[in-house]
């Protein structure tokens, strides 16, 4: 759960800023660390999504280019840190009932996606 602006007290997927000079592979280990203290492997890019929020005037307060990867913890407790309020696991189907950012539940389907593909598999093979 984020818990500074955009969207305080919204479910969201980690992520955070690309420090200069860092990969974007770097940056998501990075943050997944920072935000969970998960030590995640061989994130893999899945895709870009643009969130762009105007004001009521129509002017735009900010414009963020997400890097979304997905990648495999094989061991360790989530624990919340840096920006985030509280981390937690979830099913497709109470995800659909908390309070997320618009893209949560979109992202995770497809996330369940690329790593799975159809299948319900426990474990994951990203060495590919």
């Amino acid at each position: 759960m984020r818990s500074v602006p955009p969207n305080p007290d919204k479910w969201a997927m980690p992520g955070g800023l690309v420090e200069v000079g860092e990969t974007l592979e770097a940056a998501a280990i990075r943050e997944i660390r920072e935000e969970t203290s998960l030590h995640i492997q061989r994130p893999k890019f899945m895709r870009y999504i643009e969130i762009i929020q105007n004001d009521a005037q129509g002017h735009t307060q900010f414009h963020y280019v997400l890097g979304v990867f997905v990648a495999h913890a094989p061991a360790g407790t989530a624990i919340a840190g840096d920006d985030a309020a509280d981390v937690g696991w979830f099913t497709l189907e109470e995800i659909s009932d908390l309070n997320c950012t618009a893209r949560t539940l979109e992202l995770t389907s497809e996330s369940r996606r690329v790593l799975f593909g159809n299948d319900e598999q426990a474990n994951v093979d990203l060495s590919n």
